[in-house]
């Protein structure tokens, strides 16, 4: 699986992507992930993409 992820914060664009192997991966991934929108102040759009 594949995921990608775009966060839109005040007009700047950040993408990140990383394919995961192994259920463990995916969950640290989501984790991370979840840390890093908690960290930012108000974002104006958040997209998430799952590939499969």
């Amino acid at each position: 699986m594949t995921i990608i992820f775009l966060i839109n914060i005040d007009k700047s664009i950040t993408a990140r992507s990383a394919r995961m192997k192994t259920e463990n991966q995916q969950i640290r991934l989501t984790i991370k992930f979840s840390f890093s929108i908690e960290s930012m102040v108000f974002p104006s759009s958040i997209e998430l993409f799952l590939f499969q």
